[in-house]
């Protein structure tokens, strides 16, 4: 189940979505706030009123675990990662598979969409280096793959792209359980800067983000189970 809260008030959700078999395991919401959609491990993608709680689209696709999902902006368009290496481009107009970008040899951990909705960033699991990348995509006609960035050694767990006012050239954050975080020259596919998360006692780095004091870490505790968080790079 996925529930909605009022950030002034927490008492009660304030919608519920009832609906998947297994674990919610991605989620995003329309750009105009109005519809929700989720993927679960159960292969399926529901797509959510966001006002009344029903479902409207419902679509299940074969293996389709899903691993993350991100609403292009401006557009009826959602991107979805899977656990069977599978990059997906659904209409959320009667939510049917628009585009499939070519399958990878690894898992597909995380996606996002740049703010102008022109390239979505993908990322891949790994070991030792085998696999570990994350892939820039051409999101408008040619849907084809741009530039790689190789460099983790272990699962990369996320990828975003950077707002300018956090680097001087269009440039990608990775996390990755290498324990480590890295900056990429989007154009290049060079590293701009490496750090490591030594802070966390070499703990897995499982979600990177931007917040309203720069990039922010979130690191696996495999004491707790639980997300740590770290304070802006």
């Amino acid at each position: 189940m996925v529930m909605m809260w009022d950030l002034q008030s927490s008492s009660q959700p304030r919608q519920k979505f009832s609906g998947h078999t297994m674990v919610v395991t991605g989620l995003t919401v329309s750009p105009d706030s109005s519809q929700l959609c989720t993927g679960s491990r159960d292969n399926t993608l529901l797509l959510w009123d966001v006002g009344t709680g029903q479902c409207a689209e419902r679509a299940s696709v074969s293996r389709n675990l899903v691993t993350h999902l991100c609403w292009v902006p401006g557009e009826p368009y959602i991107l979805q990662t899977s656990e069977d290496k599978s990059i997906r481009l659904w209409d959320s107009r009667g939510l049917q598979v628009a585009h499939t970008f070519p399958t990878q040899q690894h898992i597909q951990t995380y996606c996002e969409v740049s703010e102008d909705g022109h390239k979505c960033v993908s990322c891949s699991s790994g070991f030792e280096g085998e696999g570990c990348e994350a892939t820039l995509w051409d999101l408008r006609q040619t849907r084809s793959r741009i530039c790689e960035y190789r460099g983790h050694f272990q699962t990369v767990a996320s990828c975003i792209f950077l707002p300018r006012a956090l680097a001087s050239m269009p440039a990608i954050a990775t996390s990755s359980h290498d324990c480590k975080v890295k900056i990429w020259n989007q154009d290049t596919g060079g590293v701009s800067s490496g750090l490591r998360m030594a802070t966390l006692q070499d703990e897995p780095v499982a979600e990177i983000g931007v917040g309203a004091h720069g990039m922010e870490c979130k690191a696996d505790d495999p004491h707790s189970g639980h997300f740590v968080a770290l304070k802006s790079i």
